[in-house]
């Protein structure tokens, strides 16, 4: 047997490298989505497809709609082929590694959650809504993949990065804001198979826990350091690739329309609040 070149040890030296660099749950997500797609190619095909995608039709009939709340949750792991897994972990690569060194992995496990969760509900609610108004008529489409999350993510961290612009595909460049909403369009015109509701309800679940009441679920730090200290997670915790927690704020206001909200039901409270506390009026007869 040859012993090992110096070109064969130095590149797995730097593979060895980069994969410190790359944080747990970002792994675990790129892994996971990887394994699924491949043991689809390798054994079973798309035939798994009609039972694990997003179906809002099948939530029209309750409570036997309650029993298919699970597709939430796996749509996003299964994908409509190589192009669409590829697609999805370049997108999210590089910014997952960034978002969870910000959160630690924990709230970014949590927040991976949430978007999941409210993306998936989003997506039910918006399709029904769209078909009641005979505007456009997806309730039996079969949503897989993970890219409403990625949508999700991208809100968050463009809304708490300091950079101003972002470039489109290296053509031209527009506000850091806009640049999800542009993504958006761009793929909806460029891939037109592209669930573009689950892409949107990706977005708005982004705004909801950037600037709505998501912001204030994320996991409070003395939890956080609890749930740390459990063995399982004490013994993850020792390993380079969990990134522990760093008190995570987005530090982003509310929106006005938020705020506002939260004014309004302030001020209904106090007034139901008020109302009850004073005497009733007499009843006149006639």
């Amino acid at each position: 047997m040859q012993p090992a070149t110096t070109n064969d040890v130095s590149a797995s030296t730097r593979f060895k490298v980069w994969l410190s660099t790359v944080t747990l749950c970002t792994r675990v997500v790129v892994g996971v989505c990887c394994g699924v797609y491949l043991v689809e190619a390798v054994l079973l095909g798309t035939v798994l497809h009609s039972v694990v995608c997003l179906r809002p039709a099948l939530f029209l009939h309750l409570p036997a709609g309650l029993t298919e709340v699970y597709r939430i949750y796996t749509a996003p792991l299964f994908h409509g082929g190589l192009l669409h897994v590829l697609m999805n972990m370049m997108a999210l690569f590089v910014m997952s590694i960034m978002l969870e060194k910000k959160m630690g992995t924990m709230n970014y496990a949590w927040v991976l959650l949430m978007l999941t969760t409210v993306g998936g509900v989003l997506h039910v609610v918006i399709t029904l809504l769209l078909e009641f108004l005979n505007v456009y008529h997806s309730m039996w489409s079969c949503a897989v993949g993970f890219s409403g999350v990625i949508f999700g993510l991208l809100v968050i961290e463009t809304s708490i990065s300091n950079d101003l612009e972002r470039s489109v595909f290296g053509l031209f460049t527009v506000s850091a804001k806009l640049y999800p909403w542009i993504l958006l369009v761009l793929m909806q015109f460029l891939l037109p198979n592209v669930s573009f509701v689950g892409h949107l309800s990706g977005i708005l679940a982004g705004y909801l826990f950037c600037y709505g009441p998501l912001q204030n679920l994320l996991l409070p730090a003395w939890l956080v350091s609890k749930l740390q200290d459990c063995p399982p997670v004490c013994w993850i915790k020792s390993w380079d690739s969990y990134i522990s927690d760093p008190n995570f704020k987005t530090g982003i206001p509310p929106c006005s329309i938020c705020e506002g909200l939260s004014s309004l039901v302030t001020r209904v409270k106090s007034a139901v609040t008020s109302r009850g506390t004073t005497a009733p009026a007499a009843v006149s007869t006639v």
